[in-house]
């Protein structure tokens, strides 16, 4: 199904169940804290192993303070954007009174000091309360999911694989590094770039939580439209980007055509999709154990497009209830009904993209049929066209030999997918230098090849699976470059 995560979720309801109304409820407060003490060991140990003092070496009291500083220097930039963006507010003024730290924010903004020197001046500690309103949605899912709490590495945009890169992607180190002002610049425009988008998602997330249904009476739907597909009538929902004014008949209608006219190789993703999820034959999830309820229809972003969502159940989901995603013949996504994500959802857009790699828009047929590459000299004409690139499995900064067993065929679009991972797996293995210098580093490449509708093993992978894992098991992440999905 892909890893990255819909924020949006709990939207549909499917099958005969009526819909529900999302309760409130109660939540404990966030709060999050951050003191320098908490990582001195691991700068401390990052430190030592840079000059070459040995364990037993005792720390001059100058060099302890130095440390202490160090511990601060990720957050640091963090703390130097939200002076700048006014970003600091009442509860900073709150915690500090009249005193003289009250001023450090502006101290900062004006240039007076700089945001390390602000931090030590605050005892090597920060607090979430300080943060304006505004910007604690962005504090929140972008910088706090980050390993230097929660242990936990994603494949998502986070302040910690950003303050990597723009530090100059240092292999030896993650703490040490002095305060700079250009890299300040670099880190500012990126938080300016990702909180942007992160607000947009907020906002979008906030109208599609309290406006979603454009026909949302109890349990009222606009028409009911017979599907040759189904061979049945389905529930007719607008929703999402909302369709306005008259009922769309004729579009409606084009999105139940296009149902029948999909390609069989559709199909066969979403039974490969439903294998992974339950095991089993993929006789078992053929589209005749799926009973359909519902057609949502979404208002189309590009010309053309014939973007919906159909919702129903099957044996093997009775509870949850089914449902998957299409647009232009293609399918997007398949998940529970209450985990639905609609045809423009970020992720499935990219995934649209790669899907669609091969096909020429105007007729809808594709050009590359890669489920039916079945031979190698058909493969390597694609190649030598710079329709698809050989890339390395394993890189040779991970010890890859460029050799046929570590050799893959990608589609171009995969490359940037490729390239992304690498850099966030070598920001992990500086990290987990420095916070876990004891631990050896893995990281397991696996390619996944599918089988087409002949049962003949597909040569390019499906998606390429890069593992990072301890022996001790403390944590672990999978990043996936999905491919042909």
């Amino acid at each position: 199904m892909g890893i990255i995560q819909s924020i949006i979720d709990g939207i549909f309801n499917c099958g005969n169940k009526k819909k529900t109304s999302r309760s409130t409820s109660s939540v404990q407060r966030y709060t999050s804290t951050f003191k320098g003490e908490a990582q001195w060991e691991a700068a401390a140990g990052e430190y030592r192993r840079l000059t070459g003092k040995s364990e037993e070496a005792e720390l001059t009291e100058e060099e302890n303070k130095r440390i202490l500083d160090f511990t601060m220097t990720p957050l640091a930039y963090f703390f130097g954007w939200l002076c700048e963006r006014d970003f600091i507010g009442e509860g900073f003024v709150s915690e500090f009174g009249e005193t003289d730290k009250a001023k450090i924010p502006e101290d900062v903004k004006n240039g007076k000091i700089t945001p390390l020197e602000a931090l030590a001046g605050l005892d090597h500690y920060f607090s979430y309360e300080w943060i304006k309103e505004e910007a604690q949605y962005f504090f929140r899912f972008y910088f706090d999911v980050r390993a230097a709490v929660t242990d936990r590495f994603t494949d998502q945009d986070t302040y910690l694989y950003d303050y990597y890169e723009c530090i100059g992607e240092p292999e030896d180190r993650y703490y040490c590094i002095d305060y700079s002002s250009e890299v300040q610049k670099k880190i500012s425009q990126r938080l300016d770039e990702r909180y942007e988008k992160l607000s947009r998602k907020q906002v979008s997330w906030e109208y599609l939580r309290d406006n979603y249904y454009q026909d949302d009476e109890e349990d009222e739907h606009v028409v009911e439209m017979h599907s040759t597909f189904f061979d049945k009538d389905l529930r007719v929902f607008r929703c999402g980007r909302i369709l306005k004014g008259e009922f769309p008949e004729d579009y409606a209608q084009k999105c139940l055509k296009s149902l029948e006219e999909m390609p069989q190789k559709e199909w066969h993703r979403l039974e490969r999709w439903l294998v992974e999820c339950y095991g089993g034959e993929p006789e078992q999830f053929k589209m005749n154990y799926f009973e359909a309820f519902d057609i949502y229809i979404y208002e189309p972003q590009e010309e053309g497009d014939l973007a919906f969502m159909i919702s129903g159940e099957a044996d093997y989901e009775e509870e949850h209830g089914i449902s998957f995603t299409i647009r232009n013949g293609i399918l997007l996504d398949w998940s529970y009904a209450l985990e639905s994500r609609d045809p423009y959802d970020e992720a499935l857009i990219a995934r649209y993209e790669r899907c669609s790699y091969g096909r020429d828009p105007k007729t809808g047929t594709w050009e590359i049929d890669f489920e039916q590459i079945k031979e190698q000299k058909e493969q390597d004409a694609l190649v030598a066209e710079g329709k698809l690139i050989r890339t390395l499995l394993v890189p040779e900064w991970l010890g890859g030999a460029d050799t046929d067993e570590n050799t893959v065929c990608v589609t171009p679009l995969t490359l940037p997918q490729l390239e992304k991972i690498n850099k966030r797996l070598k920001m992990i293995r500086a990290y987990a230098a420095t916070v876990y210098p004891d631990r050896e580093f893995h990281v397991d490449v696996k390619p996944e090849y599918c089988e087409n509708t002949d049962g003949a093993k597909v040569l390019i992978p499906m998606s390429i699976i890069y593992s990072v894992y301890w022996p001790e098991k403390k944590f672990s992440v999978s990043m996936a470059a999905n491919i042909l999905e």
